[in-house]
């Protein structure tokens, strides 16, 4: 069982920054600290999600599917983080995105449990426009090659079907992941910014799948995306 952990866990006289940066895997999580040395380690949340601060930011991983990511930007934001970067990996569901391409989610379809406890009244849930138009600027002034459009999250990886890989692709969707339908909603629920990137991992567009999670596609890819959230969120 997961311990809830108190939001307001944080050392008297000392403040929190307003910008957070979360890290799905403990992979782009040692990208990401290689990138910027020098933050002070914070004491983990819920049990496994590893925090380092800076005077400027946080951040935070690895975190695991839409409940998990859920529950890490609620703890954060009641620390006083007002804005959210992310990156993650996705399955392709398109013969046009390969292993280690970047993905810029607008929108997602939520498959997952999370979302439907944060009821929105003003439309879907997207990713911040300023945030997410920040993303871009910053991938073609580093000159990285990425798509944007809408992505599918789902609670069941295993569940990822042919069928459903053909109706979602043929409405237009891009890839899957587990986490970024629910960050979109909280987020917009809780009235904060989010946005972020994904980071082809395994292609599910084809006859079999094709897992990259070894691959150095993948590592080129998430060394590039997280280059440019470091930058976006600078």
């Amino acid at each position: 069982m997961i311990q809830k952990t108190d939001p307001e866990n944080i050392p008297v006289g000392q403040s929190s920054p307003e910008r957070a940066v979360l890290a799905f895997t403990r992979k782009e999580l040692k990208i990401f600290r290689s990138m910027r040395p020098g933050g002070r380690e914070r004491a983990p949340i819920f049990g496994l999600t590893k925090l380092t601060a800076w005077a400027d930011l946080i951040l935070a991983g690895p975190i695991l599917g839409a409940p998990h990511a859920a529950m890490v930007l609620e703890h954060l934001s009641r620390r006083g983080v007002r804005s959210f970067l992310s990156l993650g990996w996705c399955g392709s569901l398109r013969p046009e995105l390969v292993w280690g391409d970047i993905v810029l989610p607008v929108s997602a379809w939520s498959e997952e449990g999370t979302s439907a406890h944060y009821p929105l009244t003003d439309g879907p849930a997207e990713a911040d426009h300023e945030l997410g138009g920040r993303l871009a600027q910053t991938l073609n002034e580093l000159g990285y090659k990425f798509q944007t459009g809408r992505v599918w999250s789902t609670d069941a990886p295993f569940r990822e079907t042919r069928d459903k890989v053909k109706k979602y692709a043929a409405e237009g969707m891009l890839a899957v992941d587990m986490e970024t339908s629910a960050l979109m909603t909280v987020a917009r629920f809780r009235g904060l910014a989010w946005a972020g990137l994904l980071v082809v991992s395994d292609e599910l567009w084809g006859e079999k799948w094709r897992p990259g999670f070894e691959s150095a596609q993948l590592e080129d890819g998430l060394t590039k995306a997280a280059r440019a959230v470091l930058a976006a969120a600078s």
